[in-house]
């Protein structure tokens, strides 16, 4: 753990401090706050909005993250990877989405041991739009009940929301297993990624 603190100088000048609260503002390597300096400095303008130097070289910094990020998920294309303030804002987004397609007799499966985070904003859209929000079960060891989803499947569900991998209960979902049995009936799928990238 010391050998990984040197590259996080806040955490490199306190060494005695243990820090535990990456869910909610992760510290910034050495490496990360260079180039967030060398951007302030050299490149900082909007992107895809003007027609200067700094802005297209901004805008030229943007697009190589968005394709580098793309690859590393495994996305088809760059323009899959949307950026937003952080996961809860974009589950939120999204959620805002559902709130306009979701209607009465509609479902939305939610594990029991999500997050506030990818489960408040589905309980209030269901609340909205008259769906029904149900929980899927886990174990006593925190694991999903992949029988108890194949069971209560069905064309009602629109919308299954897992974590990848879970900052409640530590445990990595299967979330081939969960999308292959949720598009089975056409619904979608929301990955809470954060943890799990």
């Amino acid at each position: 753990m010391v050998e990984i603190k040197k590259f996080f100088p806040i955490l490199d000048e306190n060494p005695d401090v243990v820090y535990l609260d990456s869910a909610a503002s992760a510290q910034k390597p050495l490496v990360v706050l260079e180039s967030m300096d060398k951007f302030y400095r050299q490149s900082y303008a909007n992107i895809h909005r003007g027609l200067y130097k700094w802005s297209e070289n901004a805008t030229e910094l943007y697009e190589e993250v968005r394709a580098k990020v793309a690859l590393f998920l495994g996305a088809k294309k760059k323009e899959e990877i949307v950026f937003t303030r952080g996961t809860t804002d974009a589950i939120n987004l999204l959620a805002g989405v559902y709130r306009d397609i979701l209607k009465p007799g509609d479902v939305v499966m939610v594990c029991e041991g999500e997050h506030h985070s990818n489960l408040l904003p589905w309980k209030n859209a269901c609340e909205k739009t008259g769906a029904s929000i149900v929980y899927i079960p886990v174990s006593d060891d925190g694991e999903i009940d992949y029988e108890w989803i194949k069971e209560n499947l069905s064309s009602n569900v629109k919308l299954v929301c897992v974590a990848g991998q879970s900052n409640v209960l530590g445990v990595k979902n299967n979330v081939k297993k969960i999308t292959s049995l949720a598009h089975s009936v056409g619904a979608k799928v929301l990955v809470d990624g954060a943890q799990g990238i």
